[in-house]
This record gives structure tokens, C-alpha cells and sequence, in this order.
């Protein structure tokens, strides 16, 4: 048989394992979607951004079209920017930031869109010293 305090001490031993059981369905459930969520953003962003890199704007490529822009031509500028709002309102639900900035980070355009902060892509560089990249919020 056992004493009182043995069997306290096995009930003690018992509560805790239960806590420590709980505590880990708790994190997994609670805390688990997140992960998920910015995986999906993220490559999310990084298909949008290679996406309108890759593009061809009335027969010409985007990355020269944002490298005159960024030489000062504001038509070029103005393209680039008519053809990125086109492009994030038809390929995302989520509000998005989009920014082209020359070298040194200098912004050749004011970013385009409303997502300060959010899940952002990677930088993709083109030739000149050039990058473009965004962010996404999350719905």
C-alpha cells in the first residue's frame, strides 16, 4: 500500500503532466496557422514581384521601362506605375506596397500602394544597380 504522501505526490506528478499535455495543444493550435500564413505571403510576394519583373509592358520589357524611370524619363515612370496598380489589383486580393528604388536605395518612384508593414519579398536587382520589391498584408 501506499503512504498519503506518496500518493500526493504521485497525484502532484500526475496534475502536472496533464498541464504540461495541455500546454502543448495550446501552443500548437493557437500559434500554428502564423507559420503557414507567412510562407503562403511570402511566396505570394515573391511570385508578384517576379511576376511584373518578367513582364512586357506594350512591347516593352519592364526592368527597361523602370530603369528609364529611374534615369529621370517621368513617362516611363508613369507607366511603370499605371502598369504595377494594374497588376497588384488583378493578381492580389491583400493591400500591397510596391517599390522601385535606383542606386544607393534611392526611390525613383513613390512606392505604389498602402501596406506599410506585412510580409515583404526579396529584393530582385536588375542590371544597373537597380531593385524592386513589396510587401503584402495580411488579409
Amino acid at each position: 500500500m501506499m503512504k498519503k504522501g506518496q500518493m500526493e505526490a504521485m497525484g502532484l506528478v500526475i496534475i502536472v503532466f496533464l498541464v504540461i499535455i495541455i500546454g502543448l495543444f495550446s501552443i500548437r493550435f493557437m500559434g500554428g496557422d502564423s507559420d503557414d500564413n507567412d510562407i503562403y505571403y511570402s511566396i505570394k510576394v515573391n511570385n508578384l514581384v517576379n511576376a511584373i519583373y518578367k513582364s512586357d509592358v506594350s512591347g516593352q520589357s519592364f526592368s527597361s521601362l523602370a530603369r528609364g524611370c529611374c534615369d529621370g524619363n517621368n513617362f516611363d515612370c508613369e507607366r511603370v506605375i499605371s502598369f504595377v496598380n494594374g497588376t497588384i489589383n488583378s493578381f492580389v486580393d491583400e493591400k500591397a506596397l510596391f517599390e522601385l528604388n535606383g542606386i544607393g536605395g534611392a526611390a525613383c518612384i513613390t512606392p505604389v500602394g498602402d501596406c506599410d508593414e506585412g510580409v515583404g519579398s526579396n529584393s530582385v536587382f536588375m542590371p544597373g544597380g537597380y531593385e524592386i520589391r513589396a510587401n503584402l498584408c495580411r488579409r
